[in-house]
């Protein structure tokens, strides 16, 4: 997430934030497409399956780290004797 979206309520009181101008109101909804997607409902536990918003047949963000995962790794040229 850009830091820009991710400080957008740091330091901010709690009235500002109760009600936001309509400029934090942008940063904010700006967020939902690195929220965490629901992948399973609740088990008999109660406990929920969540896939990162990177992941999956349509992403809906980037991600250095989910890129350098899902690269093909370089091939060793074969060795001859």
């Amino acid at each position: 997430m850009p830091e820009r979206l991710a400080r957008a309520t740091t330091g901010l009181d709690d009235q500002t934030v109760r009600t936001p101008p309509e400029q934090l109101t942008q940063l904010i909804a700006a967020r939902e497409p690195y929220w965490l997607k629901l992948k399973q409902g609740p088990d008999a536990q109660g406990r929920i399956r969540l896939q990162c918003p990177a992941a999956g047949t349509s992403p809906s963000v980037t991600c250095p780290a989910s890129l350098a995962s899902t690269a093909p790794k370089p091939r060793r040229p074969p060795r001859w004797t």
